[in-house]
């Protein structure tokens, strides 16, 4: 693997865009405390996934499959992990949206977390450095750099292509750029639409598909201009 190097603060290995950088660090403080780790437990099973604050009073936003279960079984148990090594167990579902293209959910956590991601209609442009913190396997949040490679739409909704590889657990991951702008938020629903840009792909490249943060921001912005958020708390295990 190439030499280390620094990037948004997350410690990163230049071998190839994407590359493991191992377990978070303090390098990491400065975005870190804007990610949460998902479990899910149910009867079907147990799954895990990333998720992300956007807002200073617990809002976090992840995709609708992490969360899927529990509207299947409401006796599914969830917990949140936190930068901070606390656990969270209680949330509210403002809304989910299986819709093909779409896969967001919004929740909200009873804590006020140090830090956020800011969601809006970002930059998005090919070229555009990016870094992403995500929990693969489940194994804990890493730290990830690559670029954007271009957009699409998929049913009318507004993709980015990465660089970054993306593997389960890093569903819900937040993608962002240096000033700490939500670009996009990955998700490993959408990699069947990977080939419509295979004509632009070189031998051995790959591209991986994450929601556009302008997606993001107008189902964000509907949640809090015209639903109020369900009284759904998970069961306190």
């Amino acid at each position: 693997m190439g030499r280390a190097f620094l990037f948004f603060g997350i410690l990163v290995a230049n071998a190839m865009p994407g590359a493991w950088a191992g377990p978070v660090s303090g390098d990491l403080s400065r975005y870190a405390p804007a990610v949460v780790t998902v479990e899910v437990r149910s009867m079907y099973g147990s799954s895990s996934g990333t998720g992300f604050f956007s807002s200073p009073d617990g809002e976090m936003i992840t995709n609708y499959h992490v969360m899927g279960a529990v509207e299947r079984d409401p006796s599914a148990a969830v917990a949140f992990h936190l930068a901070d090594g606390s656990v969270v167990r209680d949330y509210r579902i403002g809304k989910c949206s299986a819709r093909y293209g779409v896969d967001l959910c919004v929740l909200k956590l009873p804590v006020y977390p140090k830090a956020y991601f800011r969601v809006g209609a970002g930059d998005s442009d090919a070229g555009l450095r990016v870094g992403l913190i995500g929990n693969p396997g489940g194994s804990g949040l890493r730290g990830y750099s690559g670029a954007v490679l271009g957009n699409l739409d998929v049913d009318n909704v507004p993709h980015v292509a990465l660089s970054i590889e993306l593997v389960p657990g890093m569903s819900g991951s937040p993608i962002f750029s240096s000033d700490g702008r939500l670009i996009a938020v990955a998700t490993l629903w959408m990699q069947d639409f990977v080939p419509v840009l295979r004509a632009e792909l070189q031998p051995g490249e790959k591209r991986y598909l994450a929601i556009s943060g302008r997606k993001v921001a107008d189902f964000q912005r509907e949640i809090r201009e015209f639903l109020p958020v369900r009284a759904y708390y998970s069961p306190s295990r």
